[in-house]
């Protein structure tokens, strides 16, 4: 069997929740098939497969990052530029990403291959070809594991983008998007989600939930708190993430200090900006970019405050900190989709003031501590490892291998 797997970007190194996930499916798709990987890359030339990947991919295509388009288009007069974005047929996303070369690379591959899986709505252009293919073609999946129509709404609903013109041009691109959706869902073969919320938002026969998940750690790891850090940490150049983090800090904080004057806020992700950076104090409040493990981190946290406040999906953060034992204050959009009922396996408010009440209350309360961490970690145990959604996947390749077989067979009248 053989898979042609789409990523925007290298799927590596995992320090973001979307790496985990592709990086992890990447896996799951290998235990059952030669996988061929095909993603943008800045510099292709010079690209070296990583180790992780070596074992998993049969072979691996680096596509240059064609940014003559979006260049020509930079240097036209604003007008021009938004009248350009107007009239796309495609959602601006899509048409930022999409790369000729990309396509025919993938049309190359996917004339062998049993299946395509596509990760991000923003992807599908280069398949477009594929839907109306006549006789044999490869199943093909795609991996909604943000559903960026729900994101995009929330984030112009929280007056986010900016002027009025942005706001208008964010609505305009937000309808453009869910038709690019509607069409996307009804050509591909199978479409994943990370909840059975998303499936219900999405509906469609064709809809899977395949959750995210975590490796637990060994268990003679201990849990080494000093009852006083909150920690935070994800991609940190996710906008979302942007405004948790500067919530979290401006809004909060400043709330808990006032009855727990020495906690400490351990901000830890990739690419910081100068904005998150410039948090940092020194003592209490530090900011650590780019790290290659989180175990030190979850080792040491009192608790994971996740005070989300826009965007989709689930946070892999959470499940992390569940494995690590490590109790969560977050609000209901950071648990969102995940299978958590408030009080027992986490703390869930929407309003600062209650938000810092809870961290306050785990902070000074060790046994409550105790009590989410062990009901949270039975959870994850039973229902989020990537050992058992590793099977799933695998299951589903199988499924649609023998579906498409059958399929072919009976236009050849087999």
């Amino acid at each position: 069997m053989t898979v042609v797997y789409i990523a925007s970007r290298l799927p590596y190194p995992l320090r973001s929740g979307l790496a985990i996930r592709q990086f992890r499916l990447l896996q799951a798709y290998a235990t059952v098939a030669r996988v061929k990987l095909v993603f943008l890359h800045e510099e292709p030339d010079t690209f070296r497969v990583p180790d992780a990947l070596q074992a998993s991919c049969a072979s691996v295509h680096p596509v240059a990052v064609e940014t003559e388009t979006l260049q020509w288009l930079e240097r036209l007069p604003s007008w021009r530029r938004r009248l350009t974005y107007l009239t796309a047929r495609r959602p601006l996303a899509a048409v930022a990403s999409y790369s000729p070369r990309l396509r025919d690379t993938v049309l190359d591959l996917a004339s062998s291959a049993d299946l395509v899986h596509v990760a991000r709505l923003h992807m599908v252009p280069h398949v477009e070809s594929m839907f109306s293919m006549a006789g044999r073609r490869p199943a093909l999946v795609l991996d909604l594991d943000d559903v960026e129509t729900v994101a995009r709404a929330r984030w112009l609903k929280a007056g986010f983008a900016g002027s009025p013109s942005n706001r208008l041009f964010g609505y305009y691109d937000l309808a453009r998007l869910w038709a690019f959706q509607r069409r996307a869902m009804r050509a591909f073969d199978r479409v994943l989600v990370c909840s059975a919320g998303d499936r219900k938002a999405l509906g469609g026969p064709n809809v899977v939930v395949i959750p995210n998940g975590v490796d637990p750690p060994p268990s003679d790891v201990a849990h080494d708190s000093d009852g006083k850090t909150i920690l935070y940490c994800g991609q940190l150049s996710w906008q979302p993430n942007i405004d948790a983090t500067l919530y979290l800090i401006n809004e909060i904080l400043p709330r808990v200090r006032r009855h727990v004057a020495d906690v400490r806020v351990s901000i830890v992700g990739s690419k910081p900006p100068e904005a998150i950076r410039a948090l940092a104090d020194g003592t209490r409040v530090t900011v650590r970019a780019d790290v290659p493990s989180m175990d030190e981190f979850y080792r040491h946290a009192t608790l994971l405050a996740v005070p989300l406040r826009v965007g989709g999906g689930t946070r892999i953060k959470i499940l992390e900190a569940f494995a690590h034992g490590v109790p969560v204050v977050s609000t209901s959009i950071g648990c969102e989709g995940l299978d958590v009922a408030n009080e027992e396996h986490l703390l869930v408010e929407d309003d600062p003031g209650r938000f810092a009440t809870r961290c306050i209350e785990l902070l000074s309360n060790p046994d409550l501590r105790r009590h989410l961490a062990a009901r949270a970690k039975s959870l994850v145990l039973a229902q989020y490892t990537w050992a058992s959604i590793t099977e799933r996947v695998a299951t589903l390749a199988r499924e649609l291998r023998t579906s498409r077989a059958a399929v072919a067979g009976s236009v050849l009248g087999i």
